[in-house]
């Protein structure tokens, strides 16, 4: 143990602390502003300064050398960015700074300063079709929508403006109509100038409704029907339904310059409001089934006609009403003259060439058939009766020169030539008895063989005569 720790364990604590207090501290010393250092240091750190600042110079030499590059790489991209390939379906319209410079590309890769300087427009050439399924059809269920128009029922009831489509007839009736469009791009600059290609078949859509509900309303629900199932039998295509819709709507985009040029306006369906289709069905099968009937009867005229007369029937006709029209007038001078050029007709006169009546003519008129084998008989029992007679006058002045020179000798002869020639008839049979047989009576039936041959003969006469009657129309 130290000496001092005797003295100190008897010193009362007080005391070492106010000797601690009474000794001096030293204060804590702040840090040194300025280092010295030799050379060798200041050359170390030089060194080291300069590889820096070469490498940093290295360092952003590359870095201004690659973007360069990637600018050069941009701008080349950017340029041959204006190549675009226009395809087979479309034409390429060239725009520089908002000015169209180049019209109907053709196919195929084609230049223009990029966007935002330049374009290539592309549009759709070739025809579109554009389908107006609803615009004018009723509300109908996607179910509904797959049945054919036959298998649809008689509808909800009425109408819903706004839900249901419908066109207003002339007659103040509604129908029902589906249209088929197609159109084409006709002036592509105007069209890009004015429209907005994915506008496109939307303002075609909206000129067709307009031009349907226009042209409709001057028409009769009839006539739509009529043209709307293909029953119209008129053939006046310039003034169908399709040709004025078609009119009207291509008039509304020239308004507008669209370059768009519809080709075709199909009517694809017509009907009435489902609820009285049948009745409508009804009255269409009522007068198919007359045209029918009108058209087998003039069918039937036209044949009867030409059996009667051949090709002169017509201007026979036009001249029967004629000759009629000018009796009832008075005009006796006309109704000779018509009746003289029927007897032309008749007689041959035109055989093969011209007729006029009443500012009509008829080419090729060849009287045959019925009229012509009637006149051919009449003719031929004209001769016959013309014969006939001047058979008989020949006959009789004879017989008077005979009667005159011995009218016994006469009358003896005639009376025996009647008897032989009553003997000879077919129908005469002959029995013969002997002298002195006296009077008796003869009990017999007529004979079966001589019966039968009467039977052959006439028959064969009826036949003959059949046969020339064919003939005489055939000729």
């Amino acid at each position: 143990m130290s000496r001092f720790d005797g003295q100190d364990a008897g010193v009362p604590q007080e005391r070492d602390e106010s000797l601690i207090e009474a000794m001096p501290t030293e204060e804590p010393r702040r840090a040194a502003s300025l280092t010295l250092r030799t050379d060798e240091d200041r050359e170390s750190r030089a060194v080291s300064l300069e590889a820096a600042n070469k490498s940093l110079a290295d360092a952003l030499r590359i870095t201004y050398r690659l973007l360069q590059f990637v600018m050069a790489a941009l701008v080349v991209l950017f340029v041959f960015s204006g190549f675009q390939q226009v395809n087979q379906a479309e034409t390429g319209i060239r725009v520089d700074l908002g000015r169209i410079r180049g019209e109907r590309l053709e196919p195929g890769f084609q230049f223009s300063w990029p966007y935002p300087i330049g374009e290539i427009i592309k549009v759709q050439r070739g025809s579109q079709t554009v389908e107006l399924d609803e615009s004018f059809w009723p509300n109908l269920s996607p179910e509904d929508r797959r049945r054919a128009i036959s298998e649809l029922g008689s509808g909800s009831g009425a109408l819903t403006p706004g839900r249901d489509g419908a066109l207003l007839t002339a007659d103040q009736n509604l129908a029902h109509a589906q249209f088929s469009v197609v159109y084409e791009l006709a002036n592509p600059s105007a069209n890009v100038r004015n429209l907005d290609p994915a506008f496109q078949r939307s303002v075609v859509r909206s000129a067709v409704e307009r031009a349907a509900v226009a042209v409709v309303a001057t028409i009769p629900i009839e006539d739509l029907l009529k043209r709307g199932t293909g029953t119209d039998q008129s053939g006046r295509r310039e003034n169908s339904v399709e040709s004025q819709v078609r009119a009207r709507a291509q008039a509304a985009l020239d308004t507008i310059e669209s370059g768009l040029r519809i080709n075709q306006v199909i009517l694809r369906a017509a009907i009435p409001p489902l609820r009285v289709r049948r009745e409508f069905d009804q009255v269409q099968s009522a007068q198919a089934e007359a045209a029918k009937q009108r058209e087998q009867a003039l069918g039937d005229r036209s044949k009867r006609l030409n059996e009667a007369a051949g090709s002169a029937h017509a201007p026979l006709l036009e001249m029967i009403d004629q000759y009629e029209a000018a009796l009832q007038t008075g005009d006796r001078a006309g109704a000779e003259a018509t009746l003289a050029q029927i007897d032309r007709v008749f007689d041959g006169a035109v055989e093969g060439g011209r007729v006029e009546v009443a500012g009509r003519t008829f080419e090729g008129v060849r009287l045959s058939g019925e009229v012509a084998s009637m006149l051919s008989a009449a003719r031929q029992h004209r001769s016959t009766i013309v014969q006939q007679a001047q058979r008989q006058a020949e006959t009789f002045r004879a017989k008077l020169t005979q009667y005159r020179a011995s009218p016994a000798v006469f009358l003896v002869s005639e009376w025996a030539d009647a008897l032989r020639a009553h003997l000879a008839g077919k129908e005469v049979e002959v029995l013969w008895a002997p002298p002195e047989a006296g009077s008796f009576e003869v009990l017999l039936s007529p004979d079966p063989e001589l019966t039968r041959q009467k039977e052959r003969d006439r028959f064969g006469a009826d036949v003959d005569a059949n046969i020339r009657l064919q003939q005489g129309q055939s000729r």
